[in-house]
């Protein structure tokens, strides 16, 4: 395997390439941490919204099954007592 090296004149140089070479480095990691800084926060709306849709559906729910049960109430206080069939009796 051939090895490449940069051959610098003096080590000035070669301390001002390393320098250029971190800092191209440390823009790169900043521009890909506002990226991924800005796709949480996006998700993080997603899921907030999310999370709204399924507790007003979930509200929904329980509504429509207290009415219901309310529906079910009334309609027995309004049938009053029912006469029941049963077995025993005259023969």
């Amino acid at each position: 395997m051939v090895e490449r090296r940069l051959i610098f004149p003096n080590q000035r140089a070669k301390d001002l390439y390393n320098l250029l070479i971190e800092e191209a480095y440390t823009v790169e990691l900043e521009a890909e941490l506002s990226m991924l800084k800005e796709e949480n926060r996006r998700l993080k709306q997603i899921q907030a919204e999310m999370m709204q849709r399924r507790r007003q559906m979930l509200l929904a729910a329980l509504e429509k099954e207290e009415e219901e049960q309310q529906a079910k109430k009334k309609q027995k206080r309004k049938g009053g007592k029912q006469l029941r069939r049963c077995n025993s009796g005259p023969l």
